[in-house]
């Protein structure tokens, strides 16, 4: 983690920013591939839990 500091401190500030959006752009995705497949799960147990019923 400290050598990746390091590495931004030393960029140009724009490059900085365009660091920062990268890694919030790849949080994003993760976040929203990580909540789509709960959403699917959700489903999965809800149509198994009729299918019981």
């Amino acid at each position: 983690m400290a050598a990746a500091i390091a590495v931004i401190s030393a960029m140009p500030v724009s490059s900085q920013a365009t660091a920062a959006n990268g890694h919030s752009d790849k949080s994003l995705h993760m976040y929203s591939h990580a909540l789509r497949a709960l959403v699917e799960l959700r489903q999965q147990v809800l149509a198994e839990e009729r299918a019981d019923s």
